[in-house]
């Protein structure tokens, strides 16, 4: 697996094998076609080191004064300093997740995760099945988000709400740094529901890859 420091906390390589089995046991009993994704983020960050450096220099310039009078050295000398230690402070912070999410509006990390989930669907051209049967299983890192998005099919027949459970198993399995576990339990709920609706067809075929999908 290439490899993703930002994920090493979440999955490891063995955790592929059993996602990837997880899909081949899902589809065995329907034509549905399920793609597992994870991204690092969905949301916009450049705005976060420009805020918390702003934010660090504001408090520099506030106590400024007061080390100025208690050193002896030349004030160009004190805030040249300063503003290094400031500029790599901010940036090891901006670099933090938590940091970021807490800097992004709930409201924009809803829309740009959903935004970032239909894109991914298209490119990776979950809606290109010859049924229309295509289902996106997307987990965003960042945000703590998933959406499932279902090809025209499938979107006629199963209600949006019958996917609450296998957002809850993806987003689960987030929270508890268990994502090889939400993932599984998320694919076997899509085989459960998906089995009845769209049976297993005998000229089946396996057109998208069952390899879970991993993006920056």
């Amino acid at each position: 697996m290439k490899s993703y420091p930002w994920l090493n906390s979440y999955l490891r390589d063995s955790d592929l094998t059993r996602i990837r089995d997880a899909v081949k046991k899902a589809e065995r009993g329907t034509s549905a076609e399920l793609v597992p994704m994870i991204v690092r983020r969905s949301s916009t960050v450049g705005h976060v080191f420009p805020l918390i450096f702003l934010f660090l220099l504001s408090l520099y310039l506030y106590v400024h004064q007061e080390c100025v009078d208690m050193l002896e050295w030349n004030v160009w000398i004190l805030d040249s300093i300063a503003l290094v230690m400031v500029g790599v402070f901010a940036f090891g912070l901006s670099r933090l997740h938590w940091f970021q999410r807490f800097l992004v509006t709930p409201g924009d990390q809803e829309s740009q995760v959903e935004q970032r989930a239909l894109s991914e669907f298209l490119k990776t051209q979950t809606n290109h099945t010859d049924g229309s049967t295509g289902v996106l299983l997307f987990i965003s890192l960042l945000e703590k988000k998933a959406v499932v998005l279902a090809d025209v099919a499938i979107d006629r027949k199963v209600e949006k709400g019958a996917w609450e459970s296998v957002i809850a198993s993806l987003t689960d399995g987030v929270r508890s740094k268990d994502l090889c576990g939400g993932i599984c339990a998320a694919l076997e709920k899509c085989g459960e529901l998906l089995d009845a609706s769209f049976p297993i067809q005998a000229d089946d075929q396996n057109e998208l890859s069952d390899e879970l999908i991993i993006k920056e």
